[in-house]
């Protein structure tokens, strides 16, 4: 009976480590290349002023809570630009939001010529960089330890292997 929960046991730690392995990277990428977008707006963006045009907060069961934003701006050019849902930290919806009503008339944003429908809001882009590392280093240590968990299992059953197949 405890050989058989044994067993048991191990083919779940087994199958959580395999799904390390194929979603660490996934995250680990994910987490990169937003960090590098966000990188490239700060660095070769327009900075304007947006008008937060509506605010969300939702509450999930297991997930927590979240906070979200809908911008308008003007380009050089003239036209009016509109992002929806941008994610936001629960630090600035607490500056921008009041009972999901907005009370700023204004944000700093940053956002590419060729891509209006991703700016960054200047007061929370640590906050988001440090998220998207968090999920860079989060990724890359589920696949590590999955990896190196797979490697020893690996090597225990070829010890077994060995011990069962020597003559006694």
């Amino acid at each position: 009976m405890f050989r058989k929960f044994r067993e048991t046991v191990v083919g779940l730690i087994v199958a959580i480590f395999v799904i390390g392995i194929a979603v660490g990277p996934f995250m680990a990428w994910f987490g990169w290349s937003d960090g590098q977008r966000i990188a490239q707006v700060l660095r070769e963006g327009v900075e304007t002023k947006a008008i937060p045009e509506s605010g969300t907060r939702r509450t999930g069961r297991r997930s927590g809570t979240s906070y979200s934003l809908n911008l308008v701006w003007q380009t050089p050019e003239g036209a009016r630009v509109r992002a929806e849902g941008l994610s936001i930290s629960a630090g600035l919806a607490g500056q921008i939001l009041s009972e999901n009503r907005i009370t700023r008339t204004s944000l700093n944003i940053k956002y590419l010529a060729s891509d209006t429908a991703h700016p960054v809001i200047l007061e929370d882009a640590a906050y988001q960089q440090g998220v998207n590392d968090g999920l860079l280093y989060t990724g890359l240590g589920w696949f590590g330890v999955g990896v190196v968990s797979l490697w020893l299992l690996r090597r225990r059953l070829r010890r077994r292997q060995r011990l069962a197949a020597q003559p006694a």
